[in-house]
């Protein structure tokens, strides 16, 4: 099944793009490499929850344990 999106850079409508393109979900490489430029630069962040002193209080450590 061939999906029709529009890039989540540019959101041009002029360029819609397939599932099967190579740089999908980007239209182009130059949006591939923007979006990539973000991440480097932490212009995106992915949400969570403020960590509570109660999420530890059963006896897990909030570091993982390293078996030497």
């Amino acid at each position: 099944m061939t999906r029709v999106t529009l890039c989540p850079v540019c959101s041009d409508p002029e360029s819609p793009i397939t599932d099967q393109a190579d740089s999908f979900p980007f239209c182009s490489e130059r949006c591939r490499d923007r979006d990539l430029g973000g991440w480097l630069r932490n212009q995106y962040k992915i949400g969570s929850r403020p960590v509570e002193s109660d999420d530890f209080a059963e006896g897990l450590s909030p570091e993982p344990e390293i078996e030497r």
